[in-house]
């Protein structure tokens, strides 16, 4: 049995597994550390949400499951981290 967190981005309503929950969570976090220092940080932020709600939007199944953390590290390879391709820890 897996536990299933709902989230809300960009106005649309995702239901994710917890482990998917906490690498999706990570990635925001990173990525506002790599913003930090950005006069714009938050128009950046707020395209990058938006850009992940369309990816997750497509990827989403009709069978109402919920979104895996394989599907949320395919749509994070998509997007990517800014400057680096890695993570920054």
């Amino acid at each position: 049995m897996n536990k299933v967190v709902s989230i809300e981005l960009s106005g649309q309503v995702f239901w994710l597994d917890e482990n998917a929950y906490e690498v999706l969570q990570t990635y925001f976090q990173q990525i506002k550390k790599q913003l930090s220092t950005e006069e714009s940080s938050e128009e950046i932020f707020n395209d990058i949400e938006l850009r992940i709600t369309e990816l997750l939007f497509n990827s989403r199944s009709h069978d109402k499951k919920a979104l895996s953390e394989s599907q949320i590290n395919e749509v994070i390879a998509q997007v990517g981290f800014l400057d680096t391709e890695e993570p920054i820890e």
